[in-house]
């Protein structure tokens, strides 16, 4: 989404509320509804730092997880208030860090995928245990 977004900055130096508009086409996009969410409100004349706010906080963000909705926060607060090279020095990043913690979460994920059914497996040998 940050790639895409710094490019539509760097080529066409669009506002906001068009930025919203290109990200909710983007079809490996559509499923990020919070920005749907968030083009809706500032359509009706939400502010857009309110919009992206209240999309953020909505359930369709539930599997960003607490630190990717909070660095998402921050970078809205930002967007559209700083001249165009600011904002794509912004984009990146957030680009930076959101890898960064989507690569933290995959070793998390590698970890406990191989500790899980082991535990899976104990637990139910000593339900086993009990019964008998």
């Amino acid at each position: 989404m940050l790639c895409v977004l710094q490019t539509q900055l760097r080529f066409s130096a669009a506002p906001v509320e068009e930025l919203l508009r290109l990200l909710c086409e983007r079809e490996g996009l559509r499923q990020l509804a919070f920005l749907g969410e968030c083009r809706k409100a500032c359509l009706a004349g939400t502010p857009f730092p309110v919009a992206w706010q209240e999309a953020l906080a909505g359930g369709t963000a539930d599997t960003l997880g607490r630190d990717g909705r909070a660095q998402l926060l921050s970078f809205g607060e930002d967007l559209g208030t700083t001249d165009l090279e600011g904002q794509l020095q912004r984009c990146e990043l957030y680009a930076q860090l959101l890898g960064e913690s989507l690569a933290a979460a995959r070793e998390t994920q590698k970890k406990y995928a191989k500790l899980l059914p082991g535990v899976g497996l104990l637990c139910g040998l000593a339900f086993a245990i009990l019964l008998l």
